[in-house]
């Protein structure tokens, strides 16, 4: 499916009109041969309803279950584009030798530049997921996503000073800059919607769980005095994950999963896991006090 922002048409008038029709419509062209390698790599690991979205800017794709890729799968799909550019920079380079035309060398500068480009740590190119996902693989991915976006943001503000210097020198690169500022302004908006992402995560971790037959789990221990908040910020994105409850002498006092973490988030806010046994204790005819007993039996016989 395509979609084609109401600003597209009248960016490409103004670039035709300004003498950029010729190169806008070939790097448009590797623009979307980039984007088609990643809705190919995305169909074949079984990813459906993408759209693709045409923008003053280029282009993008997306789908509702992006976020649910595991790491493997976003490296996958995020590095099909730059790959598919840098092997037609190569191939046209070849061809350049023997037709030295200037719509190939063109295409060449243009893929060169796309596959580097977008190899760069930065929201919302594509080295940024391979970054994270990279990352993920070793430690939570609400940290995984902390240091991306502090790299992102990073690049955002080098690239932001180059362009201040070009002006300083009397030189304007305006796509330079429109570039710097949005990638500033998507890692922000990164950086927020963190929690939001593993919130979304542990409801359809049950829809992959059926269409896998299983998951891994993983399990952490907790001091029981943290909020809930902490405990959601810990949970694992690509596993199913149990929190284990310890009091100041490190014995077991609950067990929760992060479904209950979640649903103790929605009813009562972010309370404290002290705060949200207690209640449960109340509301649930004791099911927690089994799970320590069962747990304190474990201790005693150890």
């Amino acid at each position: 499916m395509v979609k084609i922002n109401k600003f597209f048409i009248p960016y490409v008038i103004m670039l035709i009109f300004a003498g950029f029709g010729y190169s806008f419509f070939v790097a448009f062209f590797w623009i979307v041969l980039h984007e088609t390698a990643h809705i190919i790599a995305a169909r074949t690991l079984g990813i459906d309803n993408i759209k693709m979205h045409f923008i003053p800017m280029g282009t993008y794709i997306e789908s509702k279950t992006f976020d649910e890729t595991k790491p493997k799968e976003d490296i996958i799909i995020s590095l099909a584009g730059p790959l598919v550019n840098l092997i037609m920079a190569a191939l046209l380079y070849e061809i350049y030798k023997y037709f030295p035309v200037n719509i190939i060398k063109v295409s060449f500068d243009t893929n060169i530049v796309f596959g580097i480009f977008n190899l760069m740590p930065a929201f919302p190119l594509d080295g940024a997921r391979i970054l994270r996902a990279i990352l993920s693989r070793k430690i939570m991915y609400k940290r995984a996503n902390k240091i991306t976006v502090k790299c992102s943001l990073v690049t955002g503000f080098l690239l932001l000073s180059y362009f201040i210097f070009l002006l300083i020198l009397g030189k304007t690169n305006l796509s330079l800059g429109l570039m710097a500022f949005l990638i500033i302004a998507i890692s922000c908006k990164e950086r927020e919607r963190i929690m939001y992402i593993i919130m979304g995560d542990i409801i359809r971790k049950k829809r992959r769980f059926l269409k896998d037959s299983y998951i891994e789990n993983k399990t952490i221990s907790v001091y029981y005095k943290k909020d809930l908040i902490t405990v959601l910020g810990l949970v694992d994105k690509n596993k199913y994950n149990l929190f284990t409850l310890l009091d100041e002498e490190m014995k077991v006092i609950d067990i929760l999963t992060e479904y209950e973490v979640l649903e103790g988030l929605k009813l009562y806010g972010n309370i404290s896991i002290e705060e949200f046994i207690k209640i449960s204790d109340e509301t649930k005819g004791g099911h927690f006090y089994i799970i320590r007993e069962i747990c304190d039996l474990c201790v005693d016989a150890y």
